[in-house]
């Protein structure tokens, strides 16, 4: 192998290394907010680590469709910095419990 060709295939593998260095992921936190009408519940779990349940007035809740009690805890983790990027709705054991998602997350400092 010749010097030119070895310096350039030794130079094109720093340039690689340094390109892949440089776009690094980012850091996020994450968290899961778990909502739950047929229950009265919302559930938020972050980073595996915190974990709160609060449980919401039964005339708050409308209907077991009503999601604005989860939504509301969203709009107040947005407010805090965290950013939805996901969200779904699932059945629990019964047609009648609607469970709504929504996941959050906020980069590290």
């Amino acid at each position: 192998m010749t010097t030119k060709i070895r310096t350039t295939l030794i130079t094109a593998f720093f340039f690689f290394a340094l390109i892949n260095g440089v776009q690094a992921q980012e850091q996020y936190e994450y968290a899961i907010i778990d909502y739950t009408p047929w229950y009265n519940k919302i559930e938020v779990s972050i980073n595996g680590v915190e974990y709160k349940k609060i449980m919401v007035p039964k005339e708050k809740v409308k209907s077991n469709a009503d999601a604005n009690a989860g939504l509301e805890e969203m709009n107040k983790m947005i407010a805090q910095g965290w950013e939805l990027f996901n969200t779904t709705m699932t059945n629990g054991a019964s047609a009648n419990i609607q469970i709504f998602v929504f996941y959050l997350r906020k980069k590290k400092i």
